[in-house]
């Protein structure tokens, strides 16, 4: 692991964290110092996750939780604080992406499904774990997005408006807390490009996804994706220097974020990076 802990003494809690770019964020996490604790729904998933981070030095804890059920959250943000002593640093990344195929034809309960994971899943962790990072009057929470966020997905019409509906979650929190004097409780979005996981594969590998959303295999096979540390990367970034400028704004894996904060001026001014409907 890295010398470097720029992290040390922070606590990150990783939803979605048994796999895929849950799993990737949590170790780019641990890598810089920060205590982890990992959630999801299957337990072996995220034991591995923490079994993964203790063994190569850092400190994690396993913690089976729906983020959908308010009693499981409150229950996982009891656990953090009770065994690291607080939380300081919160990233967003459980998600469904289960639909696939024209709005006309959806199965209402799968669509639903898809956006009550998607945004109130977030809702319910940023609800019951903000009010931590007010009381210390310093914290971050970082929100995945995804395809279909900022402009149509075809065919992928739940977990397009879901994710829209993120980042408007993401630059709401942010002003208010702002408007609140909470400036240094900063929120972001960050988009991880195409990586290989489960919920992927479902486009490149169902009779569905092949129909309707044929590009993702297209790119599994040329090799045009990114890995999970690449977001983690990002998030890392984020959690450590926590602009307050750029507090409620939308990042990816391929934004130079040094490059974007020596300009943030024009970023503030031009009213960038966030999700707008212009004519």
């Amino acid at each position: 692991m890295s010398t470097e802990k720029p992290l040390k003494n922070q606590v990150a809690l990783v939803t979605g964290g048994g796999r895929g770019v849950g799993r990737g964020i949590a170790l780019v996490l641990a890598e810089r110092g920060a205590r982890v604790v990992v959630t999801a729904r299957t337990q072996s998933e995220i034991d591995e996750t923490a079994a993964l981070i203790n063994k190569n030095g850092g400190e994690a804890l396993a913690v089976s939780a729906s983020v959908i059920d308010e009693s499981d959250v409150l229950g996982l943000i009891r656990t953090t604080v009770e065994k690291f002593g607080g939380l300081d640093i919160l990233v967003n990344n459980a998600g469904s992406f289960d639909w696939i195929g024209p709005v006309w034809e959806a199965d209402p309960e799968m669509w639903w499904r898809d956006v009550v994971i998607n945004l109130k899943g977030v809702f319910l962790c940023c609800r019951h774990a903000v009010p931590l990072m007010i009381k210390k009057r310093t914290g971050v929470v970082i929100t995945l997005n995804g395809g279909g966020a900022e402009g149509y997905l075809l065919y992928g019409s739940s977990y397009a408006s879901s994710k829209a509906a993120v980042l408007r979650f993401t630059e709401q929190l942010a002003r208010e807390l702002a408007d609140q004097g909470y400036e240094n409780v900063v929120a972001y979005a960050v988009g991880p490009g195409l990586v290989v996981t489960k919920m992927s594969r479902l486009q490149a590998e169902t009779p569905r996804g092949l129909q309707y959303i044929p590009g993702t295999k297209k790119n599994f096979e040329t090799g045009n994706v990114r890995q999970p540390e690449e977001c983690g990367y990002v998030c890392a970034w984020l959690a450590q220097n926590r602009p307050k400028e750029f507090s409620g704004r939308i990042f990816g894996v391929d934004d130079n974020l040094d490059d974007l904060l020596a300009h943030k001026e024009k970023i503030v001014n031009g009213d960038l990076k966030l999700l707008r409907g212009r004519n």
